[in-house]
């Protein structure tokens, strides 16, 4: 039998099942209202008016057939214990549903199918779990659907419980449906509730208050709206960990902004000694998550001079009118000094290649640099500029209004800040007085003018001050600086603020340094909220972080590594999420193989100028990671690897390279202090395959081998205390002098420990497996793994079925 056919069997199963079933135990020691109308023991159209229990620990079900009645109380003004279970057919009341009406009674309601509809046209309809004068109600639905206009959970003096293993609450009503006192809760462990409309902050405040909680409060509860149920907010839950990142992330970059454009996010740099300037412009990177990044080359793709003729500095990009404007500071010898001022560049897509179209912007009338540019634009449309300039009274902050065609300032700027607090002012030899790197923040109608202050390589910090207008007057916060030096995180600054996908939260999005010197500098995100502040503007907080932290709200997470053949025509940026310090030329597919042209840089203790990394998610649990190489290595320190990866300063790399001649190599890096494990002679060639396999928690082994069949182990077995591991693999050249030096990887395979077959645990691998892959594949949320995930990849799907149908064959 196929595959296909054993799915048709398992359906045509349910349906047998289903057409069979019947009322049961209608009558006995049950009262019901219009009771005797009953035909058969099933009810008809009047009844289930109100029901009502005499004797306790008794129980209905409810198995086939559609009905319609104005409303029903399980459980009525002290009946005891009353239960109904409903595993099919269509119940429908045109008013209310009531468990557990007043002292003494408990009504429980057990849904393993069909649905139940306690809504009407006229929006009336309430679901009340819980009510009156004590009385308790628990719903505890595995299959089926129950759909209420308004859901009211331990509602007036009631004690209401909603279990959630499976199916669905569906809440129509856009409006507010949802109401669970503190004597109220819904506990979910599978299935899901959805409600017509955005209620994002609504249930975010229901988890964080504990009246929704996963798994009895061990689990993760998800919340999207739009993506898994369009147009509707949808709560799932997990028991697995929920995704986490650490600052610093793995871009090395300084002066940051975002653009988010049809989700993704577009971040734009300062260009550096990592992504040199030349006539490039700034480097631009993209991310669907604000974690995971990929470089996606320089804003202009071209060789030839710009305005600018190096030193491209604090850019920005907006969107306006199906066209993307860059405002960016340059610098441009003008009479005898080399001056910046701000341009703008016009491109039909966030990554360009962009074309200047005003270089300069305006004229400054004096020899200062005009630098940092930033955008703002209003609820009305109208877009603000605002940039730094080098005054005698240190570095100040103005602004002006944008001509709508983008080509001039429609103003004259105004002076919005200038150093007057201590924090701004740094000692000789730095700049002494600084204010600079403007964002603007629009909230509750207050305009909120975040900035960077003291110069960037001491004590840099941010700060804000208030206003209601965007042209000033501004008034600084008395408590600056809000982000300052803290932990391993030094001299923050330089930022923007961005939603995070789900438009849910807010993040802030800065650089901190790498290199005690200021001059090489890494990403940050942290979350930023408003506190309330009486009558006055409300106080933006920030907390630095560099332990874990959850995913941004409503990113789409992979959390296992996947295969790669290389088959494709380009790199597949759904698979390699994180590509290190490389342009798409020059790592090209062809044949099955990913040829990369490797450039000069590493992350040898220190240092963070490498390129050609190209990373994705490591799995749970235990596997073993492989790839196939070939490569001629002929001057020290060029290699080609395949890596398990942190950071830049905490990895292990299993190398093929030169070293006084070829060798491989497996060494770490730890806090920053690189050491070799072993680093025995090849004797293999300059075609071989490389793996490293995780044994247990932390522990790892090497592996070396010249047919991918018989491997030999390097080193001895290692603990690497790594957190949110990446695992991949590069090339670089440390040292060498050589140049168009090229390594080809041919495949990318990564084979994990499988979860059980077994996956309801009940010692049999057989069709009820199938089954609860099929239903929560129905269910399907690509960013929330459940217990069919068989294979750990990220995934509900066909693999997960062959997974079970190769055990059950094999056993």
């Amino acid at each position: 039998m196929n595959l296909k056919s054993i799915f048709l069997s398992i359906f045509f199963l349910c349906a047998v099942v289903n057409a069979d079933t019947t009322w049961i135990g209608a009558g006995g020691n049950f009262f019901f209202e219009n009771a005797s109308n009953w035909n058969n023991g099933i009810p008809g159209e009047t009844d289930f008016q109100v029901a009502r229990i005499n004797q306790t620990s008794q129980s209905v079900t409810y198995n086939s057939g559609t009905r319609t009645t104005f409303a029903l109380n399980l459980g009525d003004s002290g009946s005891g214990d009353c239960e109904l279970t409903f595993t099919g057919g269509e119940l429908t009341l045109n008013s209310w549903f009531v468990l557990g009406f007043g002292e003494s009674t408990n009504a429980i309601l057990n849904m393993f199918g069909g649905r139940i509809n306690s809504r009407n046209v006229d929006g009336a309809g309430d679901l009340a779990v819980g009510a009156h004068l004590g009385g308790d109600g628990i719903i505890n639905i595995h299959e089926g659907v129950i759909e209420a206009w308004q859901l009211l959970v331990g509602y007036f003096s009631g004690n209401g419980i909603i279990n959630i293993y499976g199916g669905t609450i569906d809440l129509p009503n856009s409006g507010e449906a949802l109401f669970i006192t503190e004597r109220g809760e819904i506990n979910i462990a599978g299935g899901e509730i959805i409600q017509a409309g955005n209620h994002l902050e609504f249930y975010r405040s229901l988890i964080d208050t504990g009246r929704i909680v996963a798994y009895n409060g061990s689990g993760n509860l998800y919340v999207d709206f739009d993506e898994i149920n369009p147009g509707k907010t949808t709560i799932k839950a997990s028991t697995n960990a929920a995704p986490t990142y650490c600052n610093p992330l793995e871009v090395k970059a300084a002066d940051v902004t975002i653009l988010h454009d049809n989700g993704t996010y577009y971040l734009y740099a300062t260009a550096s000694e990592i992504y040199p300037a030349n006539v490039k412009g700034n480097p631009i990177w993209s991310s669907k998550d604000l974690v995971n990044w990929q470089y996606r080359g320089h804003t202009f793709n071209q060789t030839t001079p710009t305005w600018g003729n190096g030193d491209f500095w604090g850019a920005e990009c907006l969107k306006k009118n199906n066209k993307y404007y860059l405002f960016y500071g340059a610098f441009k010898t003008i009479g005898s000094e080399n001056t910046a001022r701000i341009c703008v560049a016009q491109a039909d897509s966030p990554i360009g290649p962009f074309t200047e179209i005003a270089a300069p912007l305006f004229n400054w009338g004096t020899y200062d640099d005009v630098i940092d540019a930033g955008s703002f634009v209003d609820d009305d449309g109208e877009v603000y500029l605002f940039f730094t300039t080098t005054d005698e009274i240190g570095n100040c902050i103005y602004s002006a209004k944008v001509a709508s065609n983008m080509l001039s300032l429609a103003t004259i700027p105004q002076l919005c800040i200038y150093p007057t607090q201590s924090w701004e002012n740094a000692p000789s030899p730095y700049v002494e007085k600084v204010t600079e790197g403007a964002f603007v923040v629009k909230h509750e109608g207050i305009y909120y003018l975040m900035y960077s202050g003291s110069d960037f390589r001491y004590e840099y910090a941010i700060g804000y001050a208030t206003s209601s207008s965007p042209l000033g007057p501004w008034t600084k916060y008395a408590a600056n600086p809000i982000l300052s030096s803290s932990g391993n995180i030094e001299c923050p600054g330089s930022h923007c603020v961005v939603s995070s996908p789900d438009a849910s939260e807010l993040f802030i999005v800065y650089h901190s340094h790498l290199e005690p010197d200021g001059y090489v500098r890494q990403l940050n995100i942290d979350r930023m909220n408003f506190t309330d502040n009486a009558s006055d503007p409300d106080i933006i907080v920030i907390n630095a972080t560099t332990t874990a932290q959850p995913y941004p709200n409503g990113s789409h997470f992979i959390k296992t590594a996947t295969d790669d053949e290389f088959n494709s025509t380009t790199l597949d940026t759904n698979i390699w999420t994180n590509i290190w310090g490389q342009t798409q030329e020059n790592f090209p597919l062809d044949s099955g193989k990913l040829s990369i042209t490797l450039e000069s840089g590493c992350a040898w203790q220190n240092r963070a100028d490498g390129s050609n990394l190209f990373l994705q998610n490591a799995p749970d649990g235990n596997w073993e990671a492989s790839t196939k190489v070939t490569f001629d290595a002929q001057q020290n320190f060029e290699g080609a690897f395949l890596t398990l990866w942190q950071d830049s300063d905490n990895y292990v790399i299993v190398n093929t390279n030169y070293a006084d001649g070829k060798k491989f190599e497996v060494a770490k890096e730890i806090n920053g202090i690189y050491s070799t494990i072993a680093m025995p002679t090849n004797y293999m060639g300059n075609t071989v395959h490389l793996k490293i396999e995780r044994i247990s928690p932390n522990i790892y082994r090497f592996y070396s081998s010249a047919n991918g069949t018989n491997w030999y182990k390097i080193g001895t077995d290692t603990y690497l205390p790594f957190v949110d591991e990446k695992i991949g693999i590069g090339a670089w050249l440390v040292d060498s002098s050589r140049v168009g030096v090229v390594a080809e990887f041919e495949h990318f395979h990564i084979e994990r420990e499988f979860k059980p077959a077994d996956i309801n645990a009940d010692n049999s691998v057989d069709l009820s497996d199938y089954a609860t892959v099929a239903s929560q594949w129905q269910n399907y949320s690509p960013y929330i793994h459940d217990i069919s995930d068989i294979n750990e990849d990220g995934h509900t799907d066909m693999a997960d079925i062959v997974q079970i149908a190769n055990y059950w064959l094999e056993n």
